[in-house]
C-alpha cells in the first residue's frame, strides 16, 4: 500500500511538472527542451507531453540526477548534447 501511494504521488508531481513545462512552452519561455529523469518517470513524462511540446525537445537524458548539484547536472546535459 505504501508503494502504491509513493507511485500516485509520483505520477501527480509529474503531472504537476508537465503542465508546468507546457505553460512555460506556451509563454514562450523556451525554445529547446531536454528532459532528465530515471527511467520509470521519464516515461511517464514522454506519454504525457503534448505533440507541441516533442516538438520542442531536442533530447531525453534517462539519468537519475535528484542527488546531484546544478553544476553537475549541466555538465551530464553538455556531455549528453555533444554526444
Amino acid at each position: 500500500a505504501r508503494f502504491d501511494l509513493h507511485e500516485r504521488e509520483e505520477a501527480e508531481f509529474l503531472k504537476m511538472v508537465m503542465q508546468k513545462t507546457e505553460e512555460a512552452l506556451q509563454k514562450s519561455e523556451f525554445d529547446r527542451l531536454v528532459m532528465v529523469a530515471p527511467p520509470r518517470a521519464l516515461g511517464i513524462l514522454r506519454s504525457l507531453a503534448s505533440a507541441s511540446l516533442n516538438a520542442h525537445k531536442i533530447l531525453d537524458i534517462d539519468l537519475d540526477l535528484t542527488k546531484h548539484t546544478e553544476a553537475e547536472i549541466a555538465d551530464s546535459v553538455m556531455k549528453h548534447l555533444k554526444g
